[in-house]
């Protein structure tokens, strides 16, 4: 059967994806990050690689610009520390250019003091060369927090799942 892993020979009204997944993206934060400011939105720059397939992700400035059309699963982690635990919201979204694609909101309880993950992910059409996608974080009112670094701790990758 065309279109299925493992098929042979043929059959009709089976569709398989043509193409690559390429561009294709894979990074994370390699230390934690304390953005000092409340109320702000600031981008989470993953910083070190597992792997870029065409060198589309920037990890100076933690921004993907795939360059192809199409559609593209994009996803995140991101980790705030355990030493917090006060009332204060978390939240992170992925964002192409200015306009919030996904958000996760989180608002931690008085007294608790475990590690948060956030997580998101979104399929996204991309129609321009120029589109660029980024992963956000904000808080409410603690001046110390700390979104965690290391291989499990903020993340973002993504990659084309369907030519347009």
């Amino acid at each position: 059967m065309s279109g299925l892993i493992g098929g042979a020979g043929s059959k009709s009204g089976v569709i398989g994806l043509a193409g690559t997944n390429n561009p294709a993206f894979s990074a994370y934060r390699t230390n934690s990050y304390d953005p000092g400011t409340t109320g702000t939105w600031y981008t989470l720059v993953c910083d070190n690689e597992d792997f870029d397939s065409f060198g589309k992700y920037d990890n100076s400035t933690g921004i993907f610009t795939p360059g192809v059309v199409g559609k593209y699963f994009l996803s995140a982690t991101v980790a705030r520390s355990n030493s917090i635990s006060d009332n204060t919201t978390y939240k992170s979204r992925i964002t192409n250019q200015s306009s919030y694609l996904h958000v996760y909101d989180y608002s931690t309880r008085d007294g608790v003091s475990v590690d948060q993950y956030m997580q998101l992910s979104v399929i996204v059409n991309v129609t321009s060369s120029s589109d660029a996608f980024k992963v956000e974080g904000w808080q409410n009112s603690h001046p110390d927090t700390q979104f965690m670094g290391g291989t499990h701790g903020c993340r973002f990758s993504g990659y084309r799942i369907i030519n347009n």
